[in-house]
């Protein structure tokens, strides 16, 4: 199966999520791992057999990110960048 997962922060770290994707990696499963980026990260790369994907954000967009459950200005943000996925 492929599974895609979202994470509204850079990877890693975030081990809650990585060790997450290294099971379904492990169960067989492709992992796709779409992330933010803030500094000179690739764009794509494979970590421990997850694919991941950086989009490049910004410090407004990180601010936004705090009122994501109050404010659907952030939610409309990444659902651009999401879509055609």
């Amino acid at each position: 199966m492929r599974i895609g997962m979202i994470l509204d922060a850079p990877f890693p770290p975030d081990p809650r999520v990585e060790n997450e994707a290294v099971s379904l990696v492990k169960a067989g499963h492709d992992v796709f791992l779409f992330c933010l980026k803030y500094a000179d990260e690739k764009s794509s790369e494979v970590i421990n057999g997850i694919q991941v994907k950086r989009f490049a954000s910004n410090q407004l967009e990180y601010k936004l990110s705090a009122l994501a459950y109050t404010v659907p200005f952030y939610g409309f943000l990444m659902k651009k960048r999401f879509i055609n996925l």
